[in-house]
């Protein structure tokens, strides 16, 4: 297992990391012993890969080499991690707990999708599709910024006047975008999805799904998968 992680303490012959992907804590040692340690900072990050020790639980063994990082890069170290985390969702899975969490905020942002909307089934030409999702984006960036009063704004985060949402071509130069949120399946994507209505005016089967895509929603088109993310309120489709 290869991961980012916080240096939460040190002990006498080993540490004790936070994986910031699943945000679940390892005990972890090296094959050279407490040596390979010394300069770790608690507090700090590291990069590394991890093996389990078996049959020991819980017990993990460092492999390969290890890359430190000091405690005052902690931004640039999340936006790693985030970045991670959208790209392997089924990373932050691993943990029950944020299975649980993924579903609660896909809830969330379903029912404010529905309400910024009107509904969870929309058919639109791409550049209007692409217009009213970054209005909806920038919506919900602003509330959760309003929120935290007493948070300093992301110097890197988009401004208002910035497209949060762009189609990669394959959307972007159909004729119409079909999107639908759904209860289970998320936010999904559909080109000449308004050709398919003309065909079936009745509301099609929703993609359903036994686990949460972690902030990450997911469709297929045409064989074609494409995900949604939001990152700092900056969204992408892509494949």
């Amino acid at each position: 297992m290869e991961g980012i992680f916080e240096i939460r303490r040190k002990d006498r012959d080993s540490l004790v990391l936070l994986n910031l992907i699943d945000d679940l804590e390892y005990r972890v040692y090296s094959n050279m012993g407490p040596a390979a340690f010394r300069r770790l900072r608690k507090g700090g990050f590291v990069h590394v890969r991890l093996v389990p020790i078996c049959p020991v639980p819980g017990a993990w063994l460092v492999s390969g080499s290890m890359s430190a990082y000091r405690k005052s890069g902690a931004a640039q170290i999340a936006q790693a991690a985030l970045a991670v985390a959208t790209k392997q969702p089924e990373l932050v899975c691993r943990n029950p707990e944020k299975i649980e969490q993924a579903w609660t905020l896909m809830r969330e942002d379903r029912a404010a999708f529905v309400e910024f909307f009107g509904d969870d089934e929309l058919v639109l030409p791409p550049g209007e599709a692409e217009e009213r999702l970054s209005a909806y984006y920038r919506h919900r960036q602003e509330a959760a910024l309003a929120r935290q009063p007493g948070q300093r704004r992301l110097r890197n985060l988009p401004g208002m006047d910035v497209p949060a949402f762009e189609f990669p071509p394959e959307l972007a130069d159909a004729g119409t975008i079909g999107m639908i949120y759904a209860e289970t399946g998320g936010l999904n994507f559909y080109n000449e999805y308004g050709m398919l209505r003309a065909c079936s005016p009745t509301r099609l089967s929703r993609p359903a799904s036994s686990t949460p895509t972690c902030c990450a929603g997911t469709s297929v088109d045409n064989g074609r998968t494409w995900t949604s993310t939001i990152e700092n309120g900056d969204a992408r489709a892509r494949r």
